[in-house]
């Protein structure tokens, strides 16, 4: 044999025994143990609680308006006339009966003489009438013509008086000037707008209360409004509405409350809160309330037993920290951090603060 033929027989078997000693070295392992599948029971979610009782607490109806006046006047020239002063600059404090714009008198004070020396005629011939009929000289026709001339000539001379009183424009009630629509030298017809007069002190706070709310107020109850500045008013109710807004359907509320000085003016944003009577509620923070899938607002408590309970509530008073609600178990078990992760019928674990 060639020794390239043995060469190549010997290469052929070094690399089946080195295949095969790859093989016999490793012997047989012990087959892979199966995976274990540990099936921890589910551990319930730790919440924190806090306990609570209920306390007597006076439920309030919160109303949001604004301020407005007790009454306003648009004063019209009740007489034609040019004006001739204006005796009050706007925005001053007026007093009833207060002269704010003179009209030109014209010839009215002229003929309020003619009229009076008529009337004074009117009355001789009237007493010389009566004279003649007590000696039986005068018929009673011509006593009762002479009465009712003198009726006539009285009538005219209050006509012409009344007349030249129109020509002073005066304030109907105290209040401000708050508007002069004329100056001096504009001419005014009968049932031109001349001024405006507000009246501030009572003061009005208007606002809407709902369907809901509407039947717990009473017309004289009391309230307190309180305005963005901080000002804070004492009043009764002077009105409630009897028919809803179609648009919002709610009802318009008017609390009258004194307002010397006129520290609070017409138009202010204004807190209304009238209280309507006492029950039980629960004080709380308004970060522990939640809505559920029907979207009613409500609060998440837990019983003896673990599980979460879903208690819709009632607001019944507010304030800048806490709300005072109606409608938990007294006392209740509040979820205090955690409710947002935990669900009504939920098992939890319930940690006191």
């Amino acid at each position: 044999m060639k020794r390239s033929a043995w060469i190549a027989l010997a290469i052929a078997l070094a690399t089946t025994f080195w295949l095969l000693s790859g093989q016999l070295g490793r012997g047989e392992r012990e087959p892979a143990a199966p995976p274990t599948v540990e099936t921890a029971a589910a551990s319930a979610r730790p919440v924190r609680v806090r306990r609570i009782e209920a306390a007597p607490v006076v439920r309030e109806v919160l109303v949001h308006g604004n301020t407005a006046p007790a009454r306003t006047a648009t004063l019209r020239a009740e007489t034609a006339g040019r004006v001739v002063a204006v005796e009050v600059p706007r925005g001053s404090v007026v007093e009833a009966g207060q002269v704010l714009i003179r009209l030109d008198e014209a010839d009215r004070p002229a003929r309020l003489r003619e009229a009076e020396a008529l009337v004074a005629q009117r009355e001789i011939e009237y007493r010389g009438a009566q004279s003649l009929e007590r000696k039986g000289l005068n018929a009673e026709t011509q006593m009762a013509a002479s009465r009712a001339l003198l009726e006539s000539a009285r009538a005219q001379r209050e006509a012409i008086r009344t007349d030249l009183g129109r020509t002073r424009i005066r304030a109907p009630f105290r209040g401000i000037l708050e508007e002069r629509t004329v100056e001096v030298g504009d001419a005014l017809g009968v049932n031109d707008p001349a001024a405006t007069v507000v009246e501030l002190d009572p003061l009005i706070i208007t606002g809407q209360v709902s369907e809901r709310e509407v039947g717990l107020l009473e017309t004289g109850s009391p309230g307190r409004a309180r305005l963005i500045d901080g000002t804070e008013f004492e009043g009764r109710l002077r009105y409630i509405a009897a028919t809803a807004d179609p648009a919002t359907r709610t009802f318009t509320v008017e609390l009258e409350a004194g307002n010397p000085g006129h520290r609070a003016l017409a138009g202010t944003t204004a807190e209304l809160r009238i209280p309507v009577r006492t029950e039980k509620a629960h004080r709380l923070s308004s970060a522990l309330l939640a809505l559920d899938d029907d979207g009613r607002l409500g609060v998440k408590t837990v019983d003896d037993g673990g599980v979460v309970h879903f208690h819709p509530v009632d607001i019944v008073r507010s304030d800048a920290e806490s709300l005072w609600v109606a409608g938990l178990p007294d006392p209740a078990r509040i979820i205090t951090v955690g409710q947002g992760f935990v669900r009504d019928g939920d098992r939890v674990e319930a940690v006191a603060e």
